[in-house]
């Protein structure tokens, strides 16, 4: 007869099962921020933006995730490359040192720069990581003509995109719109502040979404996924419904066992033969010694 002890085997081996169908193990991620750093951002403002990005690489740094840091106005520059940010508490500093460029807001030339230049090998990244993009403007760009390509050209990479807009530019459709172009969903990777020293109300959620990503096996086929997951409720029905059985049985002086169940159950295993009616008891012999 099954005892309780391989019964729980079974269910910690199906609970398993249902841990692999979401989770893989945890995913490398290489996420870079993009900092809009023309001359429409105050001084105070840069600063602000800067100390955000270092609250939220703080909640989000660990072994298996790189950061890199960029800068744009009228041109775009990398200011840390994933290999050369340190993680070993020098990192700080390496923020507080970008100082702003000032001039334009040419976006889509900036976006293009990062994935051509630095989401590659020679950029740091891995190419098995999950790769995170963090765009944070202050308003529409100069070349938005440009930014399909730009974001096709992300895409080509498996970018995930993240657009933060602050201040009131965002109010107007055509700005708004750009963000919506910007960002992988319209929906849940878009984030629009009021003003820089806000910035920190969307940070749990921004951090949220990262964290899941990076818990998600987002390289296993979604086919297996759905096998693994079936499999795994198929075991854990029938390890409840073993336990149900199980924790019902009574020893009879005939040398039998009497079964107390209030649903239909058929369990075939170990030698056991049970038959089941809808609701009452049933005697069950053992087939095979034991």
């Amino acid at each position: 007869m099954a005892s309780i002890p391989c019964v729980l085997t079974v269910l910690l081996i199906c609970l398993s099962l249902e841990h692999m169908a979401c989770h893989g193990p945890e995913q490398a991620t290489d996420i870079a921020l993009l900092l809009d750093s023309s001359g429409s951002v105050r001084n105070v403002e840069f600063k602000a933006m800067k100390q955000f990005v270092i609250n939220l690489i703080r909640k989000l740094l660990k072994k298996d995730t790189q950061f890199a840091i960029a800068q744009y106005s009228s041109s775009c520059d990398i200011r840390v490359n994933f290999s050369q940010f340190n993680s070993k508490g020098l990192w700080e500093k390496q923020v507080e040192n970008i100082r702003q460029t000032y001039g334009g807001t040419n976006t889509a030339a900036a976006i293009t720069k990062l994935a051509n230049e630095l989401f590659v090998t020679s950029g740091g990244a891995r190419p098995d990581a999950t790769k995170v993009l963090i765009v944070i403007t202050d308003g529409q760009s100069l070349d938005g003509y440009n930014l399909p390509s730009a974001i096709d050209m992300a895409k080509a990479k498996n970018i995930i995109r993240f657009a933060v807009g602050v201040g009131q530019a965002f109010e107007n459709s055509r700005a708004r719109q750009e963000l919506n172009m910007i960002a992988t969903s319209a929906t849940d990777h878009v984030f629009v502040v009021d003003n820089f020293d806000t910035l920190e109300k969307i940070s749990s959620s921004i951090e949220n979404h990262i964290k899941t990503m990076q818990s998600i096996d987002t390289n296993a086929p979604p086919g297996v996924v759905l096998m693994i997951r079936a499999a795994a409720c198929v075991c854990l029905l029938a390890a409840a419904l073993t336990v149900t059985v199980l924790i019902t049985r009574k020893k009879t002086s005939a040398g039998g066992e009497t079964v107390t169940y209030t649903n239909a159950i058929m369990l075939h295993g170990g030698g056991n033969n049970i038959s089941t009616t809808p609701v009452g008891t049933s005697t069950v012999y053992d087939t095979v010694q034991h």
